[in-house]
């Protein structure tokens, strides 16, 4: 089976394509432009590395939430188009869950975070059971501090992932001591190379995909604007 794997929920956006259990072709951009304008240009440039045509695609994998508002949208479209198109379905696949399938075979706790602004980030608690994850907390909005009082509460060492290190990296460390292992680089940031393994593995699970127009995405919390206008409401309605 080959699928192609979109991530775009965050500020490091990438696509792939693997074919069972070997990964073709890998593309990750971190810069300053927008999804909308790297994804499709992504696309046709691992399917060209990997010698590959449209027709050949099986499958489509794609980061459902949570994460950034419009980059989960973008990413949604993108595959919503190309599953149209190529009328093939999709496998939906949790954020946070890739990004602990990206160090699926470590012993520790694994916590991936990811920033969710105004001191909070989209958390969740995974542990390996058989060489796969096993869930111990499901996916969260979350506090610093509610994380830290989440994490003081497990035993043994955790591996912290995600791009909610660099602004809270240091406090969980300073905090719950050494215990708190940070991710390097190259394992702290969304694949979407973990995507396809984790969308195959899924398959072999008896999981089934989804069509296009069936992908529901994950918030967890109402959209910046929605709040601000509901607090504005609120602050209207008082006497």
């Amino acid at each position: 089976m080959i699928v192609l794997a979109i991530e775009a929920s965050a500020q490091v956006a990438s696509v792939a394509v693997q074919r069972d259990e070997m990964l073709m072709a890998e593309q990750m951009i971190n810069g300053k432009l927008t999804h909308s304008e790297t994804l499709m240009p992504m696309v046709q440039s691992v399917m060209c590395q990997a010698e590959l045509e449209p027709n050949d695609l099986d499958m489509l994998a794609v980061t459902v939430g949570p994460g950034s508002f419009t980059g989960l949208r973008i990413g949604a479209a993108t595959v919503k188009g190309l599953a149209l198109g190529l009328d093939i379905p999709v496998m939906p696949l949790p954020t946070l869950e890739v990004l602990a399938y990206g160090a699926v075979l470590a012993d520790e706790l694994l916590v991936p975070i990811m920033d969710a602004r105004r001191g909070q980030v989209y958390a969740a608690l995974y542990r390996r059971k058989d060489d796969a994850l096993g869930c111990v907390q499901e996916a969260a909005v979350l506090t610093v501090e509610d994380l830290i009082q989440r994490l003081g509460e497990q035993e043994g060492p955790c591996v912290v992932l995600g791009d909610g290190i660099p602004p809270y990296g240091e406090r969980l460390r300073e905090t719950l001591g050494p215990r708190v292992k940070v991710a390097p680089p190259h394992l702290r940031y969304l694949r979407a190379g973990a995507a396809a393994a984790l969308a195959l593995a899924h398959c072999r699970e008896g999981m089934l995909p989804v069509r296009g127009d069936d992908i529901e995405l994950v918030y967890l919390r109402k959209p910046q604007a929605e709040r601000e206008r509901e607090a504005r409401l609120q602050r209207e309605a008082l006497p």
